[in-house]
């Protein structure tokens, strides 16, 4: 192999060296070779070819820490108006959620280590009572799959994570409960639907795409409603059309949860469906969300089923300092 490539070497620096005389004695002739010359060329294009792809390697970009700032605020309108066991229920509820997410690049690879800090506060319409304001920290670790997809939009990930929320009455007072909940996520985004790029050539995102998602989680309350321990189990699948020219996503959205808790009186189990569509517009920094679901939940505590629909328009602002600024969709 070395004495092919070394005769390869030796033929191709003949020929840089030969040019010169060759074209200098053709010159003077009135009809000069150009197929010899031709030759000669695509000789040394070839292999000059042929050597970037063997030995040439591209200088990796190191990839920095990011810090992305959101300032979501949504009026979610929910009401249980198709249960047949129970009165009609419907409020709205305003929810203001600022948070700050700090990703650590881990690796050489896309994998991260993410802080995530958030606090929250819930108003309802009718029912102050139900008032609330929470502090959501958590950190999670998002560990992508090194296999290489067909279409290189799509990505697959898995996301430990360990959350924390406590809940105050209004105004951050009384301190009402706590939870702990671990969970481990396995995530497939951006499954092409048909062979349309929509974007930059290369760089773009499939104009159609599915995103799959699976998670199980574990919930420990750390107060007086130890009733509400849980382990939940989540499928759950977004359909998606893009429309860049529009700024716009058309989503159809569906999940299948079950809840089972380990110290409820009695016992409990639940099953949740939920389905629905969704349209967002996104420019720059500013995101507007509309959503319409349907939720049927079904339970072995009768007063606990919910047969409805919620309505939840939302504004969200975003932020990026350091990294690439132009990718803030992962």
């Amino acid at each position: 192999m070395a004495s092919v490539r070394i005769s390869q070497f030796a033929g191709f620096m003949l020929g840089l060296c030969a040019a010169p005389f060759i074209w200098a004695e053709t010159a003077s002739a009135q009809a000069p070779d150009l197929n010899f010359q031709n030759r000669i060329e695509a000789l040394s294009r070839s292999t000059v070819l042929r050597t970037l792809k063997r030995e040439v390697r591209l200088p990796v970009e190191p990839r920095e820490p990011t810090l992305k700032l959101y300032l979501p605020f949504t009026t979610e309108y929910k009401s249980n108006a198709f249960s047949r066991n129970t009165d009609v229920v419907g409020d709205a509820v305003s929810t203001l959620s600022p948070y700050a997410v700090y990703s650590i690049p881990i690796g050489s690879g896309e994998n991260t280590l993410n802080f995530h800090g958030e606090a929250n506060t819930n108003r309802y319409f009718d029912s102050p009572s139900l008032d609330s304001d929470n502090l959501l920290p958590s950190v999670y670790f998002k560990r992508y799959a090194n296999r290489a997809f067909r279409n290189k939009a799509t990505k697959q990930y898995w996301t430990l994570k360990l959350a924390n929320t406590t809940s105050f009455s209004r105004g951050f007072g009384t301190m009402t409960n706590s939870y702990l909940t671990p969970s481990v996520t396995l995530t497939r985004k951006y499954i092409p639907l048909g062979h349309r790029d929509c974007g930059k050539p290369g760089a773009g995102l499939p104009c159609n795409y599915l995103n799959l998602s699976g998670q199980i989680e574990r919930s420990w309350a750390a107060r007086s409603s130890q009733s509400s321990d849980r382990t939940v189990g989540t499928i759950a699948f977004v359909l998606a059309k893009r429309i860049p020219s529009r700024h716009l996503t058309l989503e159809l959205t569906g999940s299948v949860e079950g809840q089972f808790y380990d110290r409820f009186p009695g016992g409990r189990d639940d099953v949740e469906f939920v389905g629905g569509g969704e349209i967002s517009w996104e420019r720059g920094n500013i995101e507007v969300t509309g959503s319409l679901s349907y939720t049927k939940l079904l339970s072995t505590v009768a007063d606990a089923e919910w047969s409805g629909y919620s309505v939840t328009p939302e504004v969200k602002l975003t932020y990026v300092f350091g990294g690439r600024r132009n990718q803030r969709r992962k």
